[in-house]
């Protein structure tokens, strides 16, 4: 059976289970969108089955210090990545996904690309000027700082392409792009490791910058910028919707990534390793199937005006699914811990609050994006819930690890999680009604 019958028969098959579940056939945007989410998911497979195996053998051959030193590289770029991007990655792909014309595609994508080239470039410059005491104040150490601001201006390509992608609906292209940077990183690291006796942290971090250029080589080969085609109109466009998805940046990082700087803070770069074993492990199958699942749904509820659906759907969905998700991650994170090796301390306890976690994080960013699909009303709803509950972690991460250390990293985390998650339900809902 070929891979397009296989696609066919799996359709067939999703179809039957959406009328036994919600007593309807799937409409044609709900088609559309499962097209675009069965390519993704057969590039993600190849790429997590590659991944995994990279990811735990980086944890187990440098060990929770190093691996915790290369978190703490990964959790910095949501923050130095937001004066890069200034949220004009969101608003492209909500941009380009509704012009009307390849000419108004064209305009936006190169006021996209152009706009970016100049901000990466000016934050670049001013990042490695202040690096000390940047470094000084986050409380990491200079070669972290400098291999962070890399894998940021690394991610800006990577960010930039699928942006354009996902709005122009290149799926399959994506899927290719998502196999080849697994490939890319996997060698880069095993060549680093046991060719060059590299057993630092910059060897992953080295082997992720590599992944992410993968998708640079494929811009500039697919899409041709003409600075003509800049449009002044298009970036106040782009700059407007980016604005609320810049401050959403920030309260991302501040959510989901200060927990690592306040860990590192009070219990050092082990207990960062630590924590980023367990998190990887309860988002090993979770985290790619709803990364998998927004990268097509954020470019097609764009388009979908009226959430009412969608959003009974994701309920549904989710309260048939928390209790098995849950209990089957749990194996999952053990059967994972089991393989970083003796040095990551194996809790039932840490398994189970990082499971529950996992499925509130997932169910809370699908409802997220939905809202931010909704347009510049959706996303600057999205900003204000996101800086009030910022507000409220930071005392809370603080307080909790200094007390409880990653008992207290991960419990704040599900606490804001299920918060946005009912918070964004009920918004939708009400809307919805009105």
């Amino acid at each position: 059976m070929d891979s397009k019958q296989l696609q066919k028969n799996s359709l067939i098959f999703i179809n039957q289970l959406h009328l036994k579940i919600f007593g309807h056939q799937m409409g044609p945007t709900t088609n559309r969108f499962l097209k675009g989410l069965a390519w993704l998911s057969w590039g993600s497979l190849i790429s997590i089955g590659l991944l995994f195996i990279t990811n735990l053998m980086a944890g187990r051959w440098l060990g929770p210090t190093q691996y915790g030193k290369y978190s703490l590289v990964i959790s910095l770029n949501p923050l130095l990545i937001t004066t890069m991007m200034l949220g004009f990655n969101t608003a492209a792909i909500k941009y380009i996904s509704v012009a009307k014309s390849k000419k108004q595609q064209r305009k936006i994508t190169t006021t996209f690309l152009l706009s970016i080239g100049i901000f990466t470039l000016i934050t670049t410059i001013l990042l490695f000027v202040f690096k000390t005491p940047l470094g000084q104040l986050l409380k990491v150490s200079q070669a972290v700082l400098i291999f962070a601001i890399l894998y940021t201006v690394s991610l800006v390509a990577q960010q930039a392409t699928e942006s354009i992608f996902k709005a122009k609906q290149k799926f399959k292209l994506l899927s290719k792009l998502t196999i080849s940077s697994a490939i890319v990183i996997t060698i880069i690291f095993f060549s680093a490791f046991f060719l060059l006796k590299n057993t630092t942290f910059t060897s992953y971090a080295l082997a992720s910058i590599g992944g992410c250029l993968v998708y640079l080589v494929a811009l500039l080969f697919k899409q041709k910028v003409k600075i003509s085609s800049f449009s002044a109109s298009k970036f106040m466009t782009l700059l407007n919707y980016g604005k609320y998805a810049t401050l959403g940046n920030i309260n991302g990082f501040v959510l989901n990534n200060l927990n690592r700087l306040i860990l590192n803070k009070f219990l050092g770069p082990s207990s960062v390793g630590l924590f980023t074993a367990y998190t990887n492990a309860s988002l090993l199958i979770l985290g790619q199937l709803t990364i998998i699942f927004l990268n097509v749904f954020f470019p097609t509820a764009a388009k979908h005006q009226n959430p009412t659906a969608i959003v009974n759907k994701i309920n549904r969905l989710f309260k048939l699914s928390f209790i098995p998700f849950t209990l089957i991650n749990i194996l999952v994170i053990v059967f994972v811990l089991k393989l970083y090796g003796s040095q990551y301390q194996l809790k039932l306890s840490y398994a189970i609050l990082f499971s529950i976690n996992a499925m509130a994080y997932s169910a809370a960013q699908i409802l997220l994006w939905l809202n931010n699909s909704l347009g510049v009303s959706g996303i600057k709803s999205t900003v204000i819930a996101s800086s009030v509950f910022s507000l409220i972690s930071l005392p809370l991460n603080i307080g909790l690890i200094s007390q409880f250390g990653i008992y207290g990293a991960v419990t704040t985390s599900t606490i804001l999680s299920l918060s946005f998650y009912f918070l964004f339900k009920n918004k939708l809902q009400n809307q919805n009604n009105k």
